[in-house]
């Protein structure tokens, strides 16, 4: 498997888009992303029936964690999949959902934890959900980033893409866009989390 290289070069305009908003470049926001805790629970939602997630539109807000070289492939990665999963991209001022991830890694028994979260927040920035996931890379290394593939990149930014659709098929937006009638039932938030709502 390949290693990331250092520099990478936007292959569209929506790649260098997507880039500086992973980069934290488009929305500024003063409450930072909590750090991903070793052993971090697997959070994942089924995806609504019927329902399409490009009813509601998202802006990402930023990518923490990860050293530029990470940031720049998962900008690739992320643009394609986010055109596969048929979500809608806005700009932070027309997006119904503000969407905040980090990435860590970290030792883990004869391996290494790659870990990840993303928070997603509505138009007035409140807290709405947290996506988290992981996955455990059988090497251990000083510089645990230097153990990260292309081919690791793909699957988190699948993954990600996978989970932030299912979420977003619960949204009120993405029901009444689907002609589905009342979204009573979606949208069911999380407890907020003991940090500040962006601000």
């Amino acid at each position: 498997m390949d290693k990331i290289p250092a520099r990478r070069i936007a292959a569209s305009a929506a790649a260098t888009a997507l880039s500086l908003v992973l980069g934290g470049c488009v929305e500024t926001v003063t409450a930072p992303v909590a750090t991903v805790e070793p052993s971090a629970v697997q959070s994942v939602i089924a995806p609504m029936p019927g329902i399409s997630p490009s009813g509601a539109r998202i802006a990402f807000a930023g990518l923490g964690g990860a050293p530029e070289a990470v940031r720049k492939a998962m900008s690739d990665a992320m643009t394609a999949q986010v055109a596969a999963r048929k979500l809608t991209l806005a700009s932070p001022e027309s997006a119904h959902y503000l969407i905040r991830g980090n990435i860590s890694v970290y030792p883990a028994g004869k391996g290494t934890e790659v870990a990840w979260v993303w928070d997603v927040y509505d138009a007035r920035k409140k807290f709405r959900h947290r996506l988290t996931d992981s996955l455990t890379l059988p090497a251990v290394a000083q510089d645990g980033w230097s153990l990260v593939t292309q081919q690791h990149v793909s699957n988190i930014a699948s993954r990600s893409a996978r989970d932030i659709a299912a979420y977003l098929t619960h949204t009120p937006e993405a029901i009444s866009a689907s002609g589905k009638g009342s979204a009573a039932t979606g949208n069911r938030a999380t407890p907020a989390l003991g940090y500040a709502p962006l601000l």
